[in-house]
């Protein structure tokens, strides 16, 4: 898995499209791997010195079309 540069961003928002308790179970080499590392002001939410950022605390959850989930 190749990781995007600060000057490319992905469709998916990583930090607001992972689910909290995933997140809490990834390490940080892996959340790096994922693009969690700041790169110089980039994607900065909280404390501007972490090396690996957290995602929102106020997450939407998966969106659906017309709010039914498919299986």
């Amino acid at each position: 898995m190749g990781g995007c540069g600060p000057q490319f961003r992905p469709i998916e928002n990583y930090t607001r499209g992972l689910r909290p308790e995933a997140f809490k179970k990834l390490d940080s080499v892996l959340l790096k791997k994922l693009g969690f590392r700041s790169w110089s002001g980039y994607g900065h939410t909280g404390n501007p010195d972490e090396e690996v950022i957290s995602p929102g605390e106020n997450s939407l959850g998966p969106l659906y079309r017309d709010n039914n989930p498919t299986d």
